[in-house]
């Protein structure tokens, strides 16, 4: 079976990872298959690529939080990747100034929920469904626990992000060198770039 892949973007990536994966095993069925994954820019990636500017800065294009939990072998892949990691502290503050018809509004308060009255109404009407694993689901007892504190006691409190109070990045390259280092481990002929 022959396979093309249009775009080397961490999907196309994921799927050549595993392929190797399964002929590496000796699947039968992935014996005889062929990839060919085309990127129409140099390097893989896709928009989750990382670019360098003229002063040498990093910018990450796409997400730089990944998730491991939708496929058992992501976070053994990324990390076969990737040998130095940086484990860093989730630290969430966010610009929603867009989100605002009036000039002077930049600074949301926080917590946010206690700004939700000043969000616009297509904003309040969003579905919670969306944030799914991205925030950290708290225990009766230890949002009760929250709930009593006062103010001073809140300002040093664990607020229990749980498996999402840290996250990984790696240490050099960004992003970008998940996709670019994995690529460089699966066989060359199945990837061409400057392809459109």
């Amino acid at each position: 079976m022959k396979i093309v892949a249009i775009g080397c973007a961490p999907t196309s990536i994921g799927f050549a990872y595993r392929l190797q994966e399964l002929k590496a095993q000796g699947v039968d069925e992935a014996a005889d298959m062929e990839l060919l994954v085309l990127e129409q820019n140099a390097t893989p990636g896709g928009l989750s690529c990382t670019v360098k500017d003229e002063k040498g800065y990093l910018w990450d294009m796409g997400g730089h939080i990944t998730f491991s939990h939708n496929f058992p072998y992501y976070e053994k892949a990324t990390r076969e990747a990737v040998d130095e990691w940086n484990t860093l502290q989730r630290n969430c503050l966010v610009d929603m100034n867009n989100l605002y018809g009036e000039k002077g509004i930049h600074l949301v308060p926080y917590p946010a929920q206690f700004a939700v009255p000043l969000f616009p109404e297509a904003v309040k009407k969003r579905s919670s469904i969306w944030v799914g694993t991205r925030v950290a689901k708290l225990p009766q007892e230890k949002l009760e626990e929250l709930c009593a504190m006062d103010d001073n006691a809140l300002k040093s409190a664990d607020f229990g992000w749980g498996p999402n109070a840290q996250f990984n990045f790696p240490k050099y390259g960004g992003t970008g060198a998940v996709w670019k280092n994995l690529c460089e481990k699966l066989p060359s002929e199945w990837f061409q770039y400057n392809s459109k």
